[in-house]
């Protein structure tokens, strides 16, 4: 049996292996969460509750799903975030306002939060240039990757094995 204990990706791309004290150091932190959400909210009804008060907390930090007369509008910029992620990104909504382009995709502008680009804090606005920065650095990494394997596949890159 190998002394191998899973691994973390780095902003990188690459891996590093974890210690078998570091996975369970992770795995006695992914059990405290567990059990830390279980007491804040033992039924569905009290999951529920905090999300509608996350949703409604959002709205009063100048959030929203969707466009509106306030707010985010058809064509504009503005910053995006997506339920379950930590970022925030810089975005654009189409004249049809059928789409908001952000990262590495596109979404119904109702299915992520936005806010117009004026109205962030300067915390939102270093979150915002710091998220873009590490895309822009993983489509430039991507993007070498994928020159360097159609020159080594046409003959013109040197192979390493």
């Amino acid at each position: 049996m190998s002394d191998y204990h899973g691994h973390m990706t780095m902003k990188d791309g690459s891996h590093q292996a974890l210690t078998a004290d570091e996975a369970e150091a992770l795995w006695q932190a992914v059990k405290r969460s567990e059990e830390e959400r279980a007491r804040l909210m033992p039924t569905s009804d009290d999951a529920m509750r905090v999300i509608l008060d996350a949703q409604q907390r959002m709205k009063s930090l100048g959030w929203s799903k969707g466009l509106g007369l306030i707010g985010v509008k058809r064509g504009d910029e503005c910053a995006v975030r997506e339920d379950g992620s930590t970022g925030i990104w810089s975005g654009w909504v189409d004249q049809g306002g059928k789409y908001v382009t952000y990262c590495d995709g596109a979404s119904d502008p109702r299915k992520v939060w936005l806010k117009p680009l004026a109205d962030l804090t300067d915390d939102e606005r270093a979150k915002m240039a710091e998220c873009d920065k590490d895309d822009r650095e993983f489509h430039d990494r991507m993007i070498q990757s994928l020159i360097a394997q159609d020159e080594i596949e046409s003959g013109e890159g040197q192979s390493d094995g």
